[in-house]
């Protein structure tokens, strides 16, 4: 990123960490519309984010916000709640899956303006915190689409675009499990090689041959509650089988988790 760029983003950051749209009190069931509601944390950081997203008959879209942690973490909150106040539904989906493929892009990737915005508005995805980052936008994707389940059943209309989670690829669970990250070490558990295998049953649930750095490791039930959280609205089951044979070694780190992994300052 170029010293300008860099300024820039610096700058957005400090803007939106100041402004925190959409920071105010959740409705829960208050919400006069179809509404849902998403607790996201970050473990390697601390940042913590309730997040509540209401699609309202007017077709509008109101998200609401608490939470704290790093001025990352806050800026792309607020960054969430403007751009969704003035975007459809369908547009809103278009946008976080630009922001989710840019994410995963690793730096790879520029931005496409045409649909993230520019500068000023997109949320930039090339910090060292990329778990900061996406932390609301993770809220927002797991539960839009029950969500939207939620309106078209008040409106006994049959759904035309999604309505509930309908049988995902192998490929598809796979990039919903590289939002699954290892809180001590900061890596998303895929490129760890902590997922040793991933099928789909004919009925749709997701089975997940998954491992641990080490057996005795206290984080199970974090990383259980992040997958949990990942899956939700992709599959509408899945199984998590824990095997210890054979046992996890850092040569089953991927080369991108490699380089994840020394970004964080890790020697190897």
């Amino acid at each position: 990123m170029s010293t300008q760029m860099q300024q820039l983003y610096q700058q957005v950051i400090l803007d939106q960490s100041r402004a925190r749209i959409g920071n105010t009190e959740l409705l829960r069931d208050a919400a006069e519309s179809p509404h849902g509601y998403s607790h996201q944390v970050n473990p390697t950081c601390g940042d913590e984010i309730e997040l509540e997203i209401e699609l309202r008959e007017d077709g509008t879209i109101a998200v609401r916000w608490t939470g704290d942690g790093c001025s990352i973490s806050m800026a792309s909150a607020s960054v969430l709640s403007e751009l969704a106040a003035e975007s459809s539904v369908a547009q809103m989906l278009e946008i976080e899956g630009a922001f989710h493929e840019l994410m995963h892009s690793r730096g790879t990737m520029e931005a496409d303006e045409s649909i993230l915005g520019t500068p000023r508005r997109s949320p930039e995805c090339r910090s060292s915190r990329p778990g900061s980052n996406a932390l609301s936008w993770h809220g927002w994707r797991s539960r839009t689409h029950s969500t939207k389940h939620k309106q078209l059943v008040r409106r006994n209309t049959m759904p035309e675009v999604i309505d509930a989670p309908k049988n995902a690829s192998v490929d598809e669970v796979r990039e919903a499990m590289m939002d699954v990250v290892d809180p001590e070490l900061g890596v998303n558990i895929v490129d760890l090689g902590l997922v040793y295998g991933l099928s789909v049953e004919d009925d749709g649930t997701a089975v997940i041959e998954m491992t641990l750095t080490s057996a005795a490791c206290p984080l199970t039930d974090v990383i259980e509650d992040q997958t949990a959280q990942s899956l939700e609205g992709i599959v509408p089951a899945y199984r998590i089988n824990w095997v210890w044979m054979p046992p996890w070694g850092p040569e089953k780190i991927t080369e991108d988790g490699r380089e994840q992994m020394r970004a964080l300052g890790f020697n190897i």
